[in-house]
This record gives C-alpha cells, structure tokens and sequence, in this order.
C-alpha cells in the first residue's frame, strides 16, 4: 500500500457543488490537507480494512481500481457523527455515493471500469471546531456468492422490485401517502408482499422508498430498512446461475450494436442475472463507449443518462436503441433468461 500526501485539493468542495449541498460541505475545502491511500483488495472474500484519525478541515482519499459489474460494499464505523464518506470516480467530479445523505454505507455493482475515490472527511460544523474523528473504514468486493439481497440503502438504482421482510410476526408494513410516519395510510402489507421499486429518499435520517403494490395499481412510501431485493409478482426464482471463472458474470461474449449512421459492429458484454427476466447488461463499445441496460419483465431501460430509449422484437432479440438511434444494440433472449 503506497501512502502519498496531497495538499490543497479541492475536489471534494466541487463535488458538492455538483450536488447542491455546498452548506453541507467542508468550508475552505481548497485548502484541505487530502491524503491519498492506494487500496488493493486481496484475499478471499477480497477486502480491505482501513483504521484512521482525521482532524479539522483533513480528508483521506482512499483510491481502488475496480472492473466492471465488480460489486463494491464499503462500510464505515466513526467516532464523530459529522464524519462521512463520498464515492466516485477518480475521473469525475459526481459522487455516486454521498455519504452525508445517503449514510456511511455503500453496495452495489460498479457499472464502469477504472480507478475510484472513497473519500472521508469531516462536516463544515465539525472541521471549523477542528474536531476529531477515528474511524474504520471497509471495502469489500464480495463474490456472487457471498453478495447479500440488495437492501434499499441507496437512493438511486436498485432492484426493480421489492420484497417485504423484516416485520415482526404478526405486523404489518403501512404504506403511507408521503415518506413520513405521520402521512396517511394507504393501506398495510405483510411479510413476503412483493412491490414494483419507484425510488428511495431520506426524510432526516430514515430512509423511505416508494413502490407500487400492483402494475398501475397502488403507490405509496414505506420504509426502506423493511425491502429487500425480490422478484415480481407471480415469477418464480430462477435456478443457481453459475458465473463465468474469473468475472462477476454469468455470461459474457459480443452482440450486434451500431452508433450513429456507422455500420454495424460487435459489442462485448458481460450480464448479471437475477430472478427469471430480469437482468443487468453491461457493454463495451469498439472504441470503449460504455452502456448498462436494465431488463425485467420485457422491458429495457438504461441505467444511465439518456435522453430516450426505445424497443422492438426481432425473431428473439429486442433491439434497444438509445436516443433515436445515436445507439443501438440487440439483445438475444437467452442473453436475459439463461439457456
């Protein structure tokens, strides 16, 4: 593990302005003292544990390199509540993690390839205290086997339906016309109740999620600590799908793709399956263009920025295309379903 000091870095001052939470980040940020930590996550599950103290306005930068669809799970315990910790790529100045909203943990697939930053620092309010935090930080990339249903706590993303677990027995989860728990009820649902996912938000410090109960049927928030990753409903799990030896896939190889007016061409792939008909594809362009396009229920969507995405059915394929034609990929069916 190399250890490098790096004075006067200001990127954790222009990742909350990307944010809007500028009042919520470290003031004179420019000035900060960052130190950089290069991670290697080894061992069997692969891991990193990290122990450290920061004080005032000083920040670790903690930087991994991750493949894609890698699953990253990053933790961490701190001795002073206005400690957090942000994630993103070492490229970019969007945080895909921002820690003093969505909390001190983070798990999911990486979507893109290349080096990453977990950041820890201090809040505005602790740091002009010059106050102290000693904490541990965890990164982990489990393996399929050891990756845990996808709980809703994050945000954005996400399965795309929900299942109810966790209740006592006998209770019920109420589903309430707002995310607070002192919003009307819609109605209440039992242990096992499976849901359509439509997002998740923080009211304080609980975080809520809003589902639909049946297609066009009921919606409501709930809250998020009582979801786990499910199936829809009346589908049935699908068989152990086994991974290709040496990825995080359960299938990889080429599919036909095009972009803009060139011809046609090969993309590679890798895929990430789950209950039957649902799927995450992850594509790599000929000259490294990157797409992750989602499936459940027959329906494709992009886990990306795009301004449109469109599908047809060709023989067993679904051709997917992307901002009227700038992409375009087809996708067999035992892509998505195995087989």
């Amino acid at each position: 593990m190399r250890l490098s000091i790096i004075a006067k870095r200001n990127w954790l001052f222009a990742a909350c302005a990307v944010l809007s939470i500028s009042s919520q980040c470290p003031a004179n940020a420019q000035t900060a003292e960052v130190r950089t930590v290069t991670v290697s996550l080894a061992g069997n599950p692969q891991r990193s544990i990290q122990h450290d103290t920061i004080r005032g306005y000083q920040s670790v930068d903690y930087r991994l390199t991750v493949a894609p669809g890698q699953r990253l799970r990053v933790s961490m315990r701190t001795s002073n509540r206005s400690s957090y910790f942000n994630l993103k790529p070492a490229n970019s100045e969007e945080a895909l993690h921002n820690g003093s909203v969505a909390g001190n943990a983070f798990d999911a697939p990486v979507a893109d390839a290349g080096d990453y930053v977990i950041q820890v620092y201090l809040m505005s309010n602790a740091a002009r205290r010059n106050e102290t935090a000693r904490y541990t930080l965890m990164i982990e990339s489990p393996s399929a086997a050891q990756a845990k249903p996808d709980f809703a706590d994050g945000l954005a993303g996400g399965p795309d339906y929900w299942q109810v677990r966790g209740l006592g027995r006998g209770a019920k989860l109420t589903v309430r016309a707002e995310p607070r728990t002192r919003a009307s009820s819609i109605t209440r649902i039992e242990n096992g109740a499976a849901a359509r996912n439509l997002g998740c938000r923080m009211n304080g410090r609980e975080r809520w999620c809003r589902i639909e109960l049946s297609a066009g049927g009921a919606q409501g928030w709930v809250q998020g600590r009582f979801l786990r990753e499910g199936a829809a409903p009346g589908s049935n799990p699908r068989p152990n799908d086994a991974l290709v030896p040496g990825t995080n896939y359960h299938a990889t190889g080429k599919i036909a793709c095009s972009f803009e007016s060139a011809a046609p061409t090969q993309c590679d792939f890798g895929v990430t399956r789950g209950q039957t008909g649902i799927a995450t594809v992850f594509i790599t362009g000929p000259r490294g263009q990157k797409r992750v396009l989602g499936f459940s229920a027959g329906k494709a969507s992009s886990l990306q920025a795009a301004q449109s995405v469109t599908q047809s059915r060709q023989d067993d394929n679904t051709i997917v295309t992307i901002d009227s034609g700038a992409e375009t990929y087809t996708i067999p069916d035992a892509l998505i379903n195995g087989g």
